[in-house]
């Protein structure tokens, strides 16, 4: 894995903070923890980070997944290391904002402008 410093929380480093519209716990755990690469832009930043084998879709060349063994092993690895903490907000876009410049997750690379881990995330 890359060398990157976090914020933490209850004693675990904060990677990353996101928003939903949908039915968020389970759609979050679905995705994010049971799912597959291709719609989970936090499962393609751990991969790329555990430097998983990447697989191009053969309808879309800028979409890819891993290979079947690393999706399996992300997800395993999510299950044991990754807590998801969620709540329902009124105005989710700018607590999301506030938060990420809190805590200045690293894989967030959307409004992320803290210069800690600046260089990473231009990769």
């Amino acid at each position: 894995m890359k060398t990157l410093e976090f914020d933490y929380l209850c004693s675990r480093p904060i990677i990353y903070i996101g928003i939903s519209n949908k039915k968020l716990r389970a759609r979050d755990f679905r995705n994010h923890f049971n799912g597959n690469t291709r719609g989970s832009t936090l499962r393609k930043s751990l991969g790329s980070l555990m430097l998983f084998t990447k697989m191009r879709e053969e309808k879309d060349d800028n979409k890819y997944k891993f290979i079947k063994s690393d999706e399996d092993n992300l997800s395993s690895w999510m299950k044991e290391n990754l807590y998801l903490y969620y709540c329902t907000l009124e105005n989710p876009d700018e607590i999301e904002k506030k938060l990420i410049d809190q805590y200045n997750p690293p894989l967030n690379l959307k409004d992320n402008n803290n210069k800690v881990n600046q260089e990473y995330r231009q990769n």
